[in-house]
């Protein structure tokens, strides 16, 4: 996709404009990349006395900080300054070690851990022995529990009973916060409710008692950032922010909650801010942003962000490029706007990416095709997508939310070509089992990895065979999954007119023009459309 000189001038005033956001409300480091390397202005507020004293015992507190908003380099660095200045201080490798486990994410590097503990003393026995007290012994022992050898579920297992265990005998703000951490690691990426709920006990409590501490407001979010629980983290949201305003990964994470309620201001005010600080390189950040922005018909803005991801693809370091595939889809759908279909190539060119983004380009190719009548580019992109989903299957590293996923998106382009070819019947029937594969998915959180809510699509096709009525539940449980999304709020409108329903109808209407009050010519256009 070529960029023009315009194009290039606007996203560079986007991000002029993020940074200056920024700018008054205080920068520092993030799990991806950031702009400076200043030591932080303010991360919360924590207590955790350990032997050490002066600058060891701060360098320690600032770690454990960047650690409880999961800004791990930052974190390690600070440990590493305490081992420099305090060879011998335990808990200073301890919080090495912790850097590495990343348990919400499923991500953990136990050979890099073991090389952290390794450098206090080369066995968990000498290490423990220079532990000088019974609890920093304990929070050491964790550890070793955590990087001793054996799968990692088991490892977890194990962790999570140790942690009980420490707070049982030393019962603190830390203690708890790390067992909530604990818990919601446990699954292994495939969120259990129950498990979350009692994460988000343990660290309501914590936050309750001290309303500064910045492990205790995010975990709240982390185990209650589905829409169904998403209002019992509202309070913790609002409050994270100005706790941690030196951290990206803080400013970021209140928008977990702000998605979940359909909250679109509050949603990309702090995404502007956690991505200004990667320099509009965060991949996560800036998707998030460019999905909000067309929530609220912002396409120009959110058109600016894909084509500084489109710019950016192929550089080495980590950057927007990252989630273009999605972002991409994204935008062809909720602008209805087709014409991103035409600029992705399905050629081996493309196989460098993961699997998701392959079946995401596949996907918008065949969507994009069966939109403008192009049989022969629908078959094509459903190819490409069974050669995804079987390559995907034969390397067997996925995970099962991914491959869902990609079952899901197949199923929905089979639906798409049956509908195509004039049977209606078996387009309901497969995308009533992309609906249910896609439902018996892990409990999502943000942006919906599809890009178009398989409830959409069946809707569309059941207005089409003119059943609207049929259509409004199919709708209403969309928006269940994916509050105040304005894409499914449109096609309520219309289903619920269609269908003589006016209160549906109206309190539709109502919520658009919300979404919408800062919308550009395209979302304008759209709400006109919608709204008429």
């Amino acid at each position: 996709m070529a960029l023009t000189a315009r194009t290039l001038a606007f996203a560079v005033a986007v991000l002029t404009s993020f940074a200056s956001r920024l700018s008054a409300q205080g920068a520092a480091h993030q799990h991806e990349p950031a702009n400076a390397a200043a030591r932080p202005v303010k991360l919360g507020t924590i207590r955790f006395p350990t032997s050490a004293s002066g600058a060891a015992q701060a360098d320690f507190i600032e770690g454990v900080l960047y650690l409880h908003s999961f800004e791990y380099e930052s974190a390690r660095e600070a440990f590493r300054r305490a081992q420099q200045t305090s060879p011998r201080f335990a808990m200073a490798y301890w919080g090495d070690a912790e850097t590495w486990n990343h348990p919400v994410w499923n991500q953990r590097n136990a050979d890099s851990a073991r090389a952290a503990l390794a450098r206090l003393a080369p066995t968990a026995g000498a290490r423990a022995a220079l532990a000088p007290t019974p609890r920093e012994r304990a929070w050491l022992e964790s550890v070793e529990v955590l990087y001793a050898d054996g799968p990692k579920p088991a490892r977890d297992s194990a962790y999570l009973r140790r942690m009980e265990a420490l707070v049982a005998a030393f019962p603190d703000d830390e203690s708890r916060c790390f067992l909530a951490l604990a818990w919601l690691g446990l699954n292994q990426g495939n969120r259990r409710v129950s498990d979350y709920m009692k994460a988000g006990a343990i660290a309501q409590q914590v936050l309750a008692a001290s309303p500064d501490h910045p492990a205790a407001a995010h975990f709240v979010i982390h185990a209650f950032d589905d829409p169904e629980h998403a209002v019992l983290g509202l309070d913790a949201a609002r409050a994270y922010s100005r706790i941690a305003p030196a951290a990206a990964h803080a400013q970021h994470m209140t928008t977990h909650i702000f998605l979940a309620l359909g909250m679109w201001p509050e949603h990309n005010a702090q995404n502007e801010i956690a991505f200004a600080a990667t320099g509009g390189r965060s991949a996560h950040y800036g998707s998030w942003l460019a999905y909000g922005y067309q929530q609220q018909g912002r396409f120009r803005e959110a058109r600016a962000l894909i084509d500084s991801a489109t710019a950016s693809r192929g550089r080495a370091s980590p950057s927007l490029s990252g989630q273009l595939a999605v972002m991409r889809a994204w935008y062809a759908v909720d602008r209805d706007d087709w014409a991103a279909a035409r600029v992705v190539s399905l050629s081996d060119g493309t196989r460098a990416a993961t699997f998701e983004d392959q079946a995401e380009d596949a996907w918008l190719v065949a969507m994009g095709a069966a939109r403008g009548g192009d049989d022969a580019r629908l078959r094509e992109g459903a190819m490409r997508l069974r050669e995804v989903e079987a390559s995907m299957l034969r390397d067997g590293r996925a995970a099962s939310g991914e491959r869902q996923l990609v079952s899901t998106l197949r199923l929905m382009v089979d639906g798409a070509d049956a509908a195509r070819r004039g049977d209606s019947t078996r387009a309901l029937t497969l995308l009533a089992a992309a609906q249910a594969t896609q439902d018996s998915a892990p409990v999502a959180f943000g942006p919906p990895m599809t890009p178009m809510l398989v409830g959409e699509q069946r809707a569309e096709l059941l207005m089409a065979l003119g059943r609207s009525a049929d259509a409004l539940p199919v709708l209403q449980g969309a928006l269940r999954a994916q509050p105040g999304r304005s894409r499914a709020l449109m096609l309520l409108v219309r289903a619920a007119s269609s269908a003589g329903d006016t209160v549906v109808a109206a309190a539709a209407r109502a919520q658009l023009a919300k979404n919408w009050a800062k919308a550009d010519d395209g979302g304008a256009a759209l709400r006109a459309l919608a709204t008429r």
